[in-house]
């Protein structure tokens, strides 16, 4: 019980930073939910407890991959808001138009040039901002959502790190480490609906 209480109060930490964010709070609540409970159901899902409940909830982030997630994000309601927690993000096609409006960066060969670019973006279109990572013959490397900038003037992305890895709030930074120098960085502004 200790550690779910843990859970609990780090997740409440995350999320209390995250909702005074700009782009969080230009989300609709729809979309707002969905952050939410992804972040609750990654708590779930590192449980070692045998519940079916918690399993259910590792097959959820084993399931998904980063892009799927922020296009299901931007959809809200596309399998009902009010699916149980396990089945809100078991969304795995891509429609093409995800990409559309997406404005990509020539090469970026470090993170000052990334923050820049983004940043730009950013005082054209406000938050939040989708990002998407890609090489010159692929779209979809990588997805996440920008959120804004902390306290700490750290800028905040919301994420799915991939097909059997965790929703998580991280650093633009360490985005950028997981894909450095050689990759083209597209933004658009997030869809809501």
């Amino acid at each position: 019980m200790e550690r779910i209480h843990s859970e609990a109060h780090n997740r409440n930490e995350i999320l209390k930073n995250v909702e005074g964010l700009l782009g969080y709070q230009n989300m609709t609540p729809a979309q707002q939910r969905l952050i939410r409970l992804s972040l609750y159901v990654q708590d779930r899902a590192v449980r070692t407890s045998k519940l079916s409940s918690y399993s259910k909830s590792g097959e959820v982030v084993d399931a998904w991959f980063c892009t799927a997630a922020v296009s299901a994000i931007e959809q809200a309601d596309v399998l009902g808001i009010e699916t149980a927690v396990e089945e809100v993000f078991v969304y795995s096609e891509l429609d093409e138009s995800f990409f559309e409006g997406m404005e990509y960066s020539e090469k970026i060969t470090d993170y000052a040039s990334l923050l820049q670019f983004v940043q730009d973006k950013i005082d054209i279109y406000s938050l939040p901002l989708v990002l998407d990572v890609a090489t010159a013959t692929f779209k979809g490397v990588h997805g996440c959502i920008i959120l804004g900038i902390d306290d700490e003037n750290n800028m905040l992305i919301w994420q799915k790190e991939g097909v059997k890895l965790p929703f998580s709030v991280v650093t633009l930074k360490d985005v950028y480490a997981d894909y450095p120098s050689g990759y083209f960085w597209g933004v658009r502004k997030l869809i809501q609906k």
